[in-house]
């Protein structure tokens, strides 16, 4: 049972109240504390956990507690209770808590006081306000009545973007409003047209159409003739527009596929081509990142372009129409498109010259899937190389853009990053809440050092700036950014979380690959020192690149990173 016979007590000023604590723990801390209560700007509440407290009996006590706690700090009693480490941060966050810091004492508590009096003083000293550089929403305003505008960083980027993006924003405009009219006029208004009882009015209904189609085929056994033709044989090769964006890691390539790919969807919309489809995720395009396939041609084969029923072991006995006909009329955002490989290079083409698709043992015509085909890659050199990268291939695409740097953007000019600060500032995700709602001259200078030359640092970066340094202000409970809260954030991403840009590289075992990323993976793993960093921190890293990463594949990764090494140490 928890020991309870001093009992949680509440002192003058702010509050430090004690739970769950052994006396001699109490007279311990109690002195390191009460020295610094007149000083603290919040309430404390200190919990004891440790060999003589069942953490059952402390969860419980914890919930009971009506209170909302400001700052936790937790007294681990060794041994710890393994269960404890699990459930803590969940009671702590149930009560709203700012911060929560763990100190771990052993039969003298005394020795780990001036850790205590560390976090107190920390606590005690409130950093002044600056004068006011920016007030969030000055600059910029979001429709308070849209529940799209905050929920999606793709309104704040783009709105960002629109001082020196503007041409691109428009031209990218252009190319989608041309896409969608040819799907209308060459596509969709061409199967309308078609005999009563084959009439396609949808995107939707003529995805259903290829389901069918897949669903009746004849047995593979019997497949040595020839099907009856599909509804989309005799139409003529659409025109469409097809984009290859180019531009430095982090720049808002993926952003602004995001961003083409829900113009397509409101055309389309607009227009009624997308039919009925309840439940499907309209929100992203089509991503298909090509170093996942690479060696794996079949898969890739099978992933975009689908199969017939039984075609080989294990396969769909309904067969599977593939994702680019899944989402047909929509935008096929092709990711890393440097890293293809030589055959995948040779199906894209195919791919790219008519927009059809032919399953794998389909034996009839193959169907007309137009997309909008958008490429992006951070290697400009690799995809204008012409003996790395086919040059045929390379002539299909109608627009090729490059997305510039962050710093050049902002052109040295501090009135448009405010403007680019005051977007990114109101974005959900950086800015939980909206807690943060100015930012003073000294944060705002640290921040324009950075951003304001060179290439390496962009967008992606930039809200991990911000992001860090509105969650230091918030656990400060304060609503304005200051000199300190840009100094953690830029310590933390300049030292946890380095840019390694110049990484070694090998290639991992393809059972611990992390999807073919082993370059990027690396640049995160292996700092200068040559001592790795923990899989949390390279877990944290990697999820702003690859949302999907588990923790066992970065473990897997690492662990095959580990041996690679201490064999060639041999």
């Amino acid at each position: 049972m928890c020991q309870s016979s001093l009992p949680s007590q509440r002192d003058h000023g702010k509050k430090l109240t004690y739970h769950c604590f052994r006396a001699d723990y109490q007279q311990a801390v109690a002195p390191v504390l009460e020295r610094l209560q007149a000083k603290l700007r919040f309430d404390v509440d200190i919990f004891c956990v440790g060999k003589e407290c069942e953490w059952k009996d402390f969860g419980r006590a914890f919930d009971d507690a009506t209170i909302e706690y400001q700052k936790v700090i937790i007294l681990f009693q060794e041994p710890i209770p393994i269960s404890a480490m699990k459930e803590l941060p969940k009671h702590v966050l149930r009560h709203n808590a700012s911060e929560m810091k763990t100190f771990r004492f052993k039969e003298t508590p005394g020795e780990k006081t001036d850790d205590l009096q560390e976090c107190l003083e920390k606590w005690s000293n409130h950093p002044k306000k600056e004068k006011r550089e920016l007030k969030v929403g000055s600059l910029v305003c979001f429709d308070s009545h849209s529940s799209e505008a905050k929920d999606s960083p793709l309104h704040f980027y783009a709105s960002a973007m629109l001082d020196s993006m503007g041409d691109i924003l428009f031209r990218l405009q252009k190319i989608v409003s041309s896409f969608v009219d040819s799907i209308e006029s060459d596509f969709i208004n061409r199967l309308s047209q078609l005999p009563q009882g084959q009439r396609i009015t949808t995107l939707a209904a003529y995805r259903e159409h290829i389901k069918g189609k897949l669903r009746n085929a004849a047995p593979r056994e019997q497949r040595n003739s020839p099907a009856a033709p599909t509804l989309s044989a005799n139409l003529p090769t659409p025109n469409l527009p097809k984009v290859l964006l180019l531009g430095d890691s982090g720049v808002g390539k993926s952003l602004i596929s995001n961003l083409i790919h829900e113009r397509v969807m409101e055309e389309l919309e607009s227009r009624k081509l997308l039919g009925d489809e309840p439940g499907r995720d309209k929100r992203y395009p089509l991503r298909i990142a090509l170093p996942e396939f690479d060696k794996k041609e079949d898969d890739f084969e099978y992933r975009l372009f689908g199969y017939a029923p039984n075609a080989f072991t294990g396969a769909d006995p309904n067969g599977n129409i593939g994702l680019i006909a899944e989402n047909i009329g929509q935008v096929l955002f092709l990711d890393e498109f440097g890293a293809a490989s030589s055959s995948i290079q040779a199906k894209l083409l195919a791919y790219l010259d008519d927009y059809k698709i032919r399953p794998r043992e389909w034996r009839s015509t193959p169907f007309l899937c137009p997309t909008l085909v958008v490429a992006a890659s951070n290697e400009i050199q690799k995809v204008k190389d012409k003996n790395r990268f086919r040059n045929d291939l390379l002539a299909r695409f109608t627009d090729l853009i490059e997305i510039p740097s962050l710093a050049k953007r902002i052109n040295h000019n501090k009135e448009t990053f405010k403007y680019i600060l005051d977007c990114v500032l109101q974005e959900k995700a950086n800015n939980p809440a909206d807690g943060v709602k100015e930012i003073g001259e000294h944060a705002f200078e640290i921040l324009w050092n950075r951003f304001s030359q060179g290439s390496d640092g962009n967008f992606r970066e930039l809200g991990n700036w911000i992001r860090e340094a509105c969650r230091h202000a918030q656990s400060d409970q304060r609503d304005y950014m200051v000199k300190e809260d840009a100094q953690f954030a830029k310590e933390r991403w300049q030292t946890e979380i380095p840019n390694r840009p110049n990484a070694i590289t090998f290639r991992l075992h393809p059972k611990c690959s992390l999807a073919g990323h082993e370059e990027i993976f690396l640049k995160h793993a292996l700092p200068n020192d040559g001592r790795f960093r923990t899989i949390q921190q390279i877990y944290l890293d990697l999820q702003t690149e690859f949302p999907n990463i588990s923790m066992s594949a970065v473990q897997r990764a690492l662990d095959a990173l580990k041996k690679h090494l201490a064999k060639q140490s041999q």
